[in-house]
């Protein structure tokens, strides 16, 4: 992939490991967990506007369960690329990121999220702030081995098929990348990303039972 110099739209985690082994120089927006706008330097570094706009949905949550991939395919059914658009946050209302620059289109066309009608407002981007974007919860699990496809099993409750023929269909990323290796061997600090199912870091192997299998303590999003 080819960078140009400048501000990038959001980069997707594959794009920001190769920008980090281009030899360029650049800077990272401050807000997003997984995407994120970068800034190329062709000479000197100096502080960025990376115009990311924090959008506030709100709709009324007796009747409604909106998740990420309805939000996003509000958004793409627009006709926005998916490169406008950052992190998706749900929290006692949805904040989505986006570039500046089709703001005003989001705010005046977005008017329904699946069957839910929604209401939109600007604010400010600080509003990440006052809550926890990654609330995480620690818990042990003990598995046969450190198989990709192990480790997911016990995350799910799948069954083994099902949960390589989940893995085949492109729903689960590890460390940002999407992985269709069933029996790629999980490291401490890996980050494995599961469709519905939120993401996992992989802590600490803590012991192996007399059993020979691996007790891992592994912290989820809530």
């Amino acid at each position: 992939m080819n960078f140009n110099y400048g501000l990038t739209k959001f980069l997707s985690p594959e794009e920001l490991k190769l920008l980090s082994s281009s030899g360029l120089s650049y800077s990272l927006s401050e807000y997003g967990y997984e995407r994120k706008r970068a800034y190329i330097f062709q000479n000197e570094i100096f502080p960025v506007d990376y115009k990311i706009t924090v959008i506030k949905v709100t709709y009324n949550q007796n009747f409604y369960n909106l998740t990420h991939p309805m939000v996003l395919g509000a958004l793409i059914g627009l006709g926005i690329k998916r490169e406008c658009i950052g992190d998706i946050y749900i929290d006692e209302a949805i904040y989505i990121l986006v570039i500046s620059e089709i703001a005003k289109y989001v705010l005046l066309n977005l008017t329904k999220i699946d069957k839910a009608k929604v209401e939109l407002e600007e604010v400010d981007i600080d509003v990440l702030k006052d809550f926890n974007l990654d609330i995480y919860e620690e818990k042990q699990i003990i598995v046969s081995s450190l198989r990709l496809d192990v480790i997911v099993s016990a995350i799910t409750n799948f069954s083994r098929k099902k949960t390589n023929e989940y893995i085949n269909l492109k729903n689960v990323k590890v460390n940002g990348i999407i992985c269709t290796n069933n029996d790629l061997i999980v490291k401490v600090d890996d980050l494995i990303s599961i469709h519905r199912f939120g993401r996992t870091i992989i802590e600490e192997i803590v012991r192996k039972t007399k059993k020979n299998k691996y007790v891992l303590l592994i912290k989820r999003t809530k």
